[in-house]
């Protein structure tokens, strides 16, 4: 390979490194309030690098900034927009107030512990730590009053200072297949939910920016958790990810199932959106709604009722196994029965279902054995099996089929007995055949009578002939 060509290769991934590293930078939005002696504000969304520190975020809000030099603490900030002190010496003239810095935490505002660039790293977000400085991080709020250190600017929130070009910009909600009223894109609550309903979200997610802008946005997904609802656990459903060109928007579903085991509550459910755009800013958007879950006073339901077997011929036995929930609020008094008066059958039964989901009485399992005459004639049989509490009843069906009991592969009659039924357990019906005969002619013994004989004496002559060979041989 010539020299020149070789300059050239090395050039290229020297660029696509420096491409790579440049692309590996994130970005981090982040919203600024300040608050001046009039009480007027001025506000607004700096986009700077992540981990930028105070001095240059400031200096990306477009505020008409004074600093003092750069001393053992960093920079001081004297003026903003000509509002503050002079700078004297290496900081600002002291006239009894200053330029505060504070930053929003679960909504109220908070001292800075640190400066804007003091030597050292990155703070690490304790309030109550004073290790090196400010550095940005995507979704915080900063804000400064020119106060004698009592005064705080206005909150406003990270979504107002800096809306996303992400957003949903439609939402509509769906229990059990009916649109709820309460609910859309600004929030509010989803009514009606039961235990096992469906709750069906339907989005519309869309790019801010104009064509004009022409800046996609990238890796869009959506998560959607509904907190607690789970027996303490919270519910998560994220949808596939997805890219977005400027003003275009993607319709996409998030579907919840209520878990049968719920306590009557409201519940808060939080979607995040999130992407990333051509230019490597991170857009978010954080949507709250209240999902409210309502339970009948009294219900009870059925589960896992089944009969096995379902179809008896013989053998006239069977097992019916059952579950019962108590899916009300209130603890129930049941009396169980279970009937089919052609079969004979009446079975009772009582029990207690407490209401607390969490509770091992709030379900009731059980097996019931069940015998049948051997002279109920073959039929389907409807078994019905009816819990009462209070003034409500619930009911379940099984069908039990009846078969006749008849031997397969032959007729039953006198001749040639080939075996005989001993030994069946206690209950079943039982009988003694006379005989057993398979149709057709019965298949000659292989070694009985006069063929048995012939074997014999063949056995014999061989036994013979081996003796005489050992006596004769020399």
């Amino acid at each position: 390979m010539e020299k020149d060509e070789v300059v050239k290769i090395r050039k290229l991934l020297v660029l696509l490194i420096g491409l790579f590293v440049i692309n590996a930078v994130y970005a981090a939005n982040v919203g600024w309030v300040v608050k001046f002696p009039d009480n007027s504000i001025e506000k607004g969304c700096a986009q700077v690098n992540d981990d930028a520190n105070g001095y240059e975020l400031l200096q990306a809000t477009g505020l008409t900034l004074l600093w003092s030099s750069y001393g053992t603490y960093g920079h001081g900030l004297c003026k903003i927009n000509g509002v503050g002190d002079d700078v004297a010496g290496g900081g600002c003239a002291f006239s009894g107030n200053w330029w505060n810095f504070d930053i929003l935490i679960d909504n109220a505002w908070q001292q800075m512990p640190v400066g804007y660039d003091t030597p050292g790293g990155c703070w690490d977000g304790n309030i109550l730590s004073w290790g090196g400085h400010y550095c940005a991080q995507n979704g915080d709020v900063l804000g400064w009053a020119y106060s004698n250190g009592t005064g705080f600017p206005d909150v406003y929130t990270f979504d107002e200072l800096c809306p996303s070009k992400l957003m949903i910009t439609e939402l509509k909600a769906y229990v059990d297949g009916e649109k709820v009223s309460g609910a859309d894109e600004t929030g509010g609550r989803i009514k009606d939910a039961k235990p096992e309903s469906e709750i069906k979200l339907k989005l519309e997610v869309s790019n801010l920016y104009t064509d004009n802008e022409d800046i996609d946005i990238d890796d869009i997904a959506v998560t959607a958790t509904i907190d607690d609802i789970d027996d303490g656990d919270e519910l998560e459903e994220e949808s596939d990810e997805f890219d977005l060109e400027a003003d275009k928007e993607e319709d996409i579903e998030i579907i919840f199932n209520v878990p049968l085991k719920v306590e009557e509550d409201n519940y808060q459910m939080t979607i995040v959106l999130e992407g990333e755009d051509s230019d490597g800013w991170e857009h978010e958007q954080t949507l709250e709604l209240e999902v409210e879950v309502d339970k009948e006073k009294h219900e009870l339901r059925f589960f896992d009722v089944d009969l096995a077997p379902s179809t008896l011929k013989c053998d006239r036995a069977t097992r019916l196994d059952l579950r019962i929930t108590n899916l009300g609020t209130s603890d129930e008094d049941v009396d169980l029965e279970i009937e089919n008066s052609a079969l004979g059958i009446r079975i009772t039964d009582t029990f207690e279902l407490e209401e607390d989901p969490d509770d091992d009485d709030n379900d009731f399992e059980s097996e019931y054995f069940i015998s049948i005459d051997d002279d109920v004639a073959a039929g389907s049989y409807p078994i019905k099996i009816t819990a009462e509490y209070g003034s409500k009843k619930e009911s379940e069906t099984v069908n039990l089929e009846i078969e006749d009991c008849a031997t397969s592969g032959g007729e039953i009659k006198e001749g040639t007995l080939i075996s005989q039924y001993q030994g069946l357990p206690p209950g079943y019906p039982s009988y003694t055949p006379e005989a057993i005969v398979q149709e057709g002619e019965p298949e000659p013994a292989r070694f009985g009578g006069a063929s048995l004989i012939i074997v014999l004496a063949e056995v014999m002559v061989i036994v013979i002939g081996v003796v005489a060979f050992l006596v004769l041989k020399p």
